[in-house]
């Protein structure tokens, strides 16, 4: 999907569905920041949990869901995520090709197996297959040949703390901003939001939004100056 924007700006905006609600849930504070995971040199899923939060108040389903989730600090978030829910999901879904024929779509799912290593890794522990499921953007094509891309992924999970990801340039406004505080990775920039946006149907609940942003490069034959 094709989003016109300035290449000149530092961080990117994104109109807000009026058809998607929004969750408005409380920040909590972020906590320390000097804890935070390197997840460069390794996977999410060999990441100890911490402590289990209390479910007394949930019902026996919630309980059953908790138990299945994995606790984790990344950067400024803390959360939790059920990698083999996430994944059976992603098994069975379709690629994002098979909903959009553009050629930016078609571009992304072939250069996910150019990407670096530690962004590919952060990205399927979680369950994620790149190329399936998200919504995803193109906003310009850098000096170097390389475009600029943006969008999400859903995952089976909760945010428990850490700021939202999106920040409201005014309360009446319809645009929101990527916030600046985001986990950097080779390139790619990622984090999350208290609200969801085109899940999926089917989709297991709780639903958790990861966001990204990153240059990636033009590997289809195709090029997009063709595109009118």
């Amino acid at each position: 999907m094709k989003s016109k924007t300035s290449p000149n700006k530092t961080f990117l905006r994104r109109r807000l569905r009026s058809s998607v609600a929004k969750r408005n849930i409380g920040e909590a504070d972020s906590g320390d920041t000097s804890n935070r995971l390197s997840l460069t040199t390794r996977s999410l899923r060999s990441l100890k949990p911490f402590g289990r939060q209390e479910c007394a108040t949930l019902d026996e389903i919630t309980r059953r869901t908790c138990e299945t989730m994995k606790q984790i600090k990344i950067h400024n978030w803390c959360l939790e995520f059920d990698y083999d829910k996430t994944k059976d999901f992603y098994d069975s879904y379709y690629l994002i090709t098979d909903g959009c024929d553009c050629l930016y779509c078609k571009n992304f799912v072939q250069a996910i197996n150019y990407l670096p290593n530690d962004v590919l890794s952060f990205i399927t522990s979680f369950g994620i297959d790149p190329k399936k499921e998200g919504e995803i953007s193109e906003y310009c094509e850098n000096g170097d040949g390389t475009h600029l891309y943006g969008g999400f992924f859903h995952i089976v999970g909760r945010l428990i703390s850490g700021a939202d990801v999106w920040v409201k340039n005014d309360e009446e406004s319809t645009h929101s901003y990527f916030d600046s505080n985001l986990y950097e990775l080779n390139g790619f920039s990622f984090g999350f939001t208290y609200g969801s946006s085109l899940v999926p149907e089917g989709f297991p609940e709780p639903d958790l939004q990861i966001e990204f942003q990153g240059n990636i490069p033009w590997v289809i034959s195709e090029k997009p100056g063709n595109i009118i």
